[in-house]
Formats: C-alpha cells, structure tokens, sequence
C-alpha cells in the first residue's frame, strides 16, 4: 500500500475546514446552504424535561434535502445516521435518557439567529457559501 502524503494533507485540511462548521458554526453553514437551495432548515435539539416542562438547546443545525436526506457541512446524510451522531454527542457528555434526548424541529433563519447571544455570523454565512459553491456535487445540486 503507497501512503500518498498530498491525498492525507488534503483530506486533514478539509476535516478541519468541515470541522469549524459541525462543532459550533452549524448554524451558519444551514442558513448558507438554505439561502441557496430554499430547502426547508432543520435542527435537532438537546431536549431536557424537568417539572413538566422541556428546555432546549441546539445541538444540530440542517436543511432537508428533497430525497429526505439531510444536507449539512458533511453533504447528504440520513436523517436517522445525523440523529444518532447528536445522540452520542450528547451521550458522551450528559447521557441521554427519560428526561434528556434528542428532538427534532423544523426552524426558520430567525429561529438560529436567536440561538446564541451574538447571533448568526454574516461572515461565515458567506465562506460556508462560497464553500458550498465550489463543492456543489456534495450537496446533491450537481
């Protein structure tokens, strides 16, 4: 087997160039690729019961891709593999259990704006498109 050390630098840059918009920036990188297509955003919540009522947080933002796919930063994943990835995620740090799992719900781009106190980063919004634009089969709009 040649170890072909271009292809292993390419493919690391790309995970960490993937990687700032799955841990943090997934928001930004939904309303891009929602800007583009109009398909619907979507996200998956961290979702606690306590008292009787629910709190949530935002554990992954998406849009749903016309096939029922979900498209996000990785490109066109099934619903049910990016649920189970929030899922352990959330396992991993706090378990998940009668009082605290995963939700789905659909959202708007003022839903994600108000998701943090800072709001959306129109900067961001604008590389996740750019990077969108250039890898356009990856979104299932080739």
């Amino acid at each position: 087997m040649v170890f072909n050390l271009q292809r292993y630098a390419d493919r690391k840059k790309l995970e960490r160039h993937l990687d700032r918009y799955r841990y943090g920036l997934c928001a930004e990188f939904a309303v891009a690729l929602h800007k583009l297509t109009k398909w619907p955003l979507g996200a998956f919540y961290d979702t606690v019961k306590e008292d009787g009522d629910e709190y949530y947080g935002l554990a992954h933002a998406f849009v749903t891709h016309p096939s029922g796919k979900i498209a996000d930063c990785y490109g066109l994943r099934d619903k049910s593999y990016v649920r189970s990835c929030a899922e352990a995620g959330l396992t991993s740090v706090i378990g998940v259990g009668e009082d605290h799992y995963i939700t789905e719900r659909p959202v708007t781009v003022n839903d994600l704006d108000g998701e943090s106190a800072e709001g959306l980063d129109q900067q961001t919004i604008q590389e996740a498109t750019q990077w969108i634009l250039k890898n356009l089969a990856r979104y299932g709009l080739r």
